[in-house]
């Protein structure tokens, strides 16, 4: 039977009684009899060994239920995107082993305390750990310290934090004995725990006195991997690498920042899961590690079908163990179907996303290409082999980052066609007093379902509003001399600090401004298209006008900064 999660305190001498006998019998757990990093190679998936047994679902989703399983042979401390084998340790509870209380449901979030490096870390507050974090997440609190009489303390300190936030913040003793029994306090030295945890703490402690993971960042210096505060397992009993509990790059690390991690993992797991039971048919458009920030990839004939829907899936990840050594900035990456074929010069982009700062691990994106389903299918090379597609992971001119990049086409029936054309209508351009345009697009007679298609994110600081980045620019559209909708930023207010960290899927915990929400975009994310009906504005059979004006905020003239832009017109 699994130990009860319901965390109760122990007199000190009882802590110690339970140390000397044990606590409860542990289930199995990995072998981690070395001290030593056992590769620098800490990117690459470790496989699972055996195929878990159907158990049903999770409440409230799609999610399997699984059991724990064993990884198959590699490394045992640092495995970043492998499997998380077993762990056991004693805490408030007794003891806690993993394998007994892991359900494929929940996340667990650890936090490592290294005495006298991130003491404050744990002295922050965990408010927004009580007061917003999500309930199948689960927080355990390790520490390095020597004795078990300072481990002891520090954690009764923790705790004592966290019982006065939970009565503030949870009402009724029920709920909050739910919300309590999510948060544990190990009493066990971190670099002793048994298993797979207390091995990645001692090979992290020993790669942070490693030289060969010093990064050269030129002009600003050599960095070396910093110390570990936070690693987290996923629901599919992945690691992730974990990150930055600072809010901004000048606060102090905080462990409620650490909120946002929990639903992460869950949404990348279902995610994955979808992805892995998909009726849709897979194909490898790119998969290589590459230091290159442009590379291009071939959607061959035979791919697409007309009726076919489709869309992209995309993986990036980042091998080095010093999260430094990844790239640092938000930067536009995007994905651009070639229209004169192996040249390249004419391009059209049918997806976008934000590079995230220095985040270690693997990225996934995912983009819909049903509107461009047509155009892609009609793209073909001179050399018959198909469509060509750009990936750009962001400038040229950036420092390299070696990357390992999976590009798959996901081809599935679907039950609306795709749009049959397309006209493309504006690029980016500058903020200012030449934002303003006006083309024209010719539109078929049966033209039916006539949709506006726009991407678009803002860029620049410019002094005083710091346009377009983080001020409020709005675009409208004006089609044969009739307004259609604005296209505005929704959802949190731009500049807010933690917009970004409520977003679905957003990585979390990067080493940067990562948790502030931009004018239509967050770091690590996707960038949405937004999609208007302008069915009743357009001349069937003729030729029409469309004009893109921009505003700041109501009614100010644009006045700095640059936009992003694809803007094109579809019909079916």
């Amino acid at each position: 039977m699994p130990v009860s999660l319901a965390i109760r305190r122990l007199p000190l001498v009882a802590i110690v009684v339970l140390a000397a006998c044990g606590g409860s019998s542990a289930g199995p757990v990995v072998d981690a009899d070395t001290d030593e990093v056992t590769s620098a190679d800490v990117m690459v998936d470790v496989a699972v060994a055996d195929v878990a047994p159907d158990l049903g679902k999770c409440p409230g989703g799609d999610l399997p239920r699984r059991a724990l399983v064993a990884p198959a042979a590699g490394p045992v401390g640092l495995p970043f995107a492998g499997v998380a084998g077993d762990f056991a340790l004693l805490t408030y509870a007794g003891k806690l082993t993993f394998s007994e209380v892991y359900s494929g449901c929940e996340a667990w979030v650890i936090f490592f305390h290294v005495p006298g490096v991130n003491d404050g870390l744990f002295a922050s507050s965990p408010e927004l750990l009580v007061r917003e974090g999500a309930p199948d997440t689960h927080y355990l609190f390790i520490s390095d310290a020597e004795t078990q009489e300072a481990r002891a303390a520090l954690m009764d300190s923790v705790a004592t934090n966290v019982d006065g936030r939970l009565k503030v913040w949870v009402a009724g003793p029920e709920r909050r004995s739910e919300r309590r029994a999510r948060f544990h306090f190990g009493l066990d030295r971190a670099s002793e725990v048994e298993g797979s945890l207390g091995a990645h703490f001692r090979d992290y402690m020993a790669a942070t006195r490693d030289p060969q993971y010093v990064v050269d960042l030129g002009e600003r210096g050599r960095a070396g991997l910093p110390p570990p505060s936070v690693v987290a397992i996923g629901p599919d009993q992945i690691f992730d690498a974990g990150g930055s509990l600072s809010p901004n790059v000048q606060a102090a690390p905080e462990l409620g920042m650490a909120t946002f991690l929990g639903p992460f993992l869950k949404w990348r797991a279902l995610a994955d899961y979808r992805r892995e039971t998909s009726a849709g048919k897979s194909m490898s458009l790119f998969a290589e590690t590459t230091a290159s920030r442009l590379v291009t990839a071939r959607i061959l004939p035979e791919a697409l079908s007309a009726g076919d829907g489709a869309r992209l899936e995309v993986g990036v990840g980042c091998r080095a163990l010093n999260p430094l050594a990844c790239s640092e900035w938000d930067r536009i990456a995007s994905v651009r179907l070639c229209l004169d074929g192996l040249d390249c010069a004419d391009t059209l982009e049918v997806a976008r996303w934000i590079t995230p700062y220095w985040r270690r691990g693997q990225q996934r994106y995912s983009f819909e290409l049903n509107d461009f389903v047509t155009v892609i299918r009609g793209a073909h090379a001179a050399d018959g082999q198909g469509a060509v597609v750009q990936i750009e992971l962001g400038p040229s001119w950036e420092r390299a980052t070696e990357w390992d990049l999976a590009v798959d086409l996901v081809v599935e029936a679907r039950p609306d066609a795709p749009p049959r054309g397309l006209a493309r209508l504006f690029g980016g351009n500058t903020f200012d007093g030449t934002y303003a345009r006006t083309t024209s697009f010719q539109l078929p007679e049966d033209a039916k379902q006539v949709e506006l298609l726009v991407l678009l994110s803002g860029h620049g600081q410019t002094e005083g509003d710091n346009c377009a980045e983080w001020c409020d620019h709005r675009h409208r559209f004006t089609i044969n001399g009739q307004a259609g909708p604005m296209v505005l930023h929704e959802g949190p207010a731009i500049g807010s600090p933690r917009g970004c960290a409520l977003a679905e899927g957003v990585i979390p915990l990067q080493w940067g401004n990562w948790s502030q929400q931009r004018a239509f975009w967050c770091p690590g994310l996707t960038v949405p298209w937004h999609r208007i009906d302008v069915d009743a504005l357009v001349i069937r059979g003729g030729l029409n006008t469309v004009t893109l004006e921009g505003l700041l905020g109501e009614d100010l003239a644009p006045r700095g900064g640059d936009i992003a832009l694809t803007a094109v017109l579809t019909w079916r």
